[in-house]
């Protein structure tokens, strides 16, 4: 063997190492893709869990809650304030798991079936709706919000028998 074919087979073995290295470092970056989403998936819902946690940790809020649904206009201003607080926290809790998701760190089903099946829910019904046109446009992610308002079908609180408020 003469020194150029030396040559030619250590740059073809320096190109396939090259190449290894970079798949492998690609397979690691998706693992940790996969791990991040993962963990950001997990504090979130740990975080959603809270809100769920804060609105049925009493009959009375609860049913606070209900009423709001009902017709926020017929709370009393404490009641307001209190409802609004729930429903701040929820909406915040959706603008912030719409944000993981543009980032690729929360996944489409996730998303769907929170901000449709429960943010987007509640402020389709009465109470909701109310409380939404006077406090919608001052969220970050209000146009977010009102896309999937306006090309949502039937809200999560309308199919639970529990949480029915338009009448059903």
């Amino acid at each position: 063997m003469n020194w150029d074919a030396i040559a030619a087979v250590a740059e073809i073995t320096s190109a396939l190492a090259v190449l290894a290295t970079l798949l492998f470092l690609a397979r690691q970056i998706q693992q940790s893709n996969r791990i991040g989403q993962g963990e950001a998936e997990r504090v979130w819902l740990a975080s959603w869990q809270e809100i769920v946690a804060s609105t049925t940790a009493d009959l009375e809020t609860t049913q606070l809650y209900k009423q709001g649904l009902h017709s926020f206009s017929s709370l009393d201003d404490d009641q307001k304030a209190m409802f609004h607080t729930i429903l701040v926290g929820m909406m915040d809790r959706g603008d912030a798991l719409h944000r993981l998701h543009q980032q690729g760190l929360a996944s489409t089903q996730l998303l769907d079936s929170i901000v449709d099946g429960i943010c987007i829910g509640v402020i389709k019904t009465p109470g909701g709706a109310e409380w939404w046109a006077q406090v919608g446009p001052l969220f970050p992610g209000y146009a977010f919000f009102e896309e999937r308002r306006l090309s949502s079908g039937v809200p999560l609180t309308d199919a639970l028998t529990f949480l029915r408020v338009n009448g059903k």
